[in-house]
């Protein structure tokens, strides 16, 4: 019987447009998206951007936990921001984002 991975971290694969490569702007528009819906506090967690695609158009974002990716999902879902995220797809287990994103 397969064993549940156990990790207190979260990553999420996200596509961006329009395609951008600053991470600043990016970490914003997040921090922005975030701050409607759950405040001051929430809109500065942790978070890594891990890579973002050569194009632009990807990236990949690691979280303290599953509960903190399940709210920035939530957020980036509604925001209404100059760049537009959506998700690709979420995992605790990094590999298989990056197979499926075609990053390695």
């Amino acid at each position: 019987m397969p064993r549940p991975i156990s990790t207190s971290t979260h990553y999420v694969a996200l596509a961006l447009k329009p395609a951008n490569h600053d991470e600043l702007l990016i970490r914003k528009a997040l921090q922005d998206a975030l701050t409607p819906m759950f405040g001051l506090t929430f809109a500065n967690m942790h978070l890594d951007i891990l890579t973002i695609s050569e194009d632009g158009e990807g990236m990949i974002i690691r979280t303290g936990s599953r509960s903190d990716a399940q709210k920035l999902i939530a957020a980036i879902v509604a925001s209404q921001g100059p760049l537009r995220f959506s998700l690709k797809k979420d995992s605790p287990f990094l590999p298989s984002l990056v197979a499926s994103q075609g990053i390695i």
